[in-house]
C-alpha cells in the first residue's frame, strides 16, 4: 500500500536511520526556530511602539513589516 501525501509529508518531518536526513532536518528545524523568534520579537517590538507612540499622542509612520 502507497503513503498518501500527508503521510510523506509527516514521514518527511520524523528522524529516521538515514544520517544525512537527521542532519537536513534538524538544520531545517533550527532555521524554522530563528525565524520564529525573529518574528516573535519584531511583533513585540511593533505593540511596544504603538504603547509608546499612543502615549506621547503621536502617530506611528512604521509599518508593521519595516523592522524586517
Amino acid at each position: 500500500m502507497e503513503m498518501t501525501f500527508w503521510d510523506k509529508v509527516v514521514a518527511a518531518f520524523q528522524y529516521n536511520n538515514v544520517i544525512w536526513h537527521n542532519v537536513f532536518l534538524t538544520i531545517v528545524y533550527i532555521i524554522i526556530g530563528i525565524a520564529v523568534a525573529v518574528f516573535v520579537s519584531a511583533c513585540i517590538g511593533q505593540i511596544r511602539n504603538r504603547k509608546y507612540t499612543a502615549e506621547s499622542g503621536g502617530k506611528s509612520s512604521k509599518g508593521f513589516l519595516t523592522g524586517f
